[in-house]
């Protein structure tokens, strides 16, 4: 059950590529060191 680095990447950007599209994707870290997404540009 050994994924490549590769492939989880692109399937990564596969399931957040229409969250991009429609109204783009921010990752932002807080103070715990947490990342957060959000459609708000932090």
């Amino acid at each position: 059950m050994a994924l490549s680095i590769r492939y989880v990447v692109i399937l990564l950007f596969t399931l957040l590529l229409p969250v991009e599209v429609w109204g783009g994707i921010y990752v932002y870290v807080d103070e715990q060191g947490v990342s957060h997404y959000t459609n708000v540009p932090a």
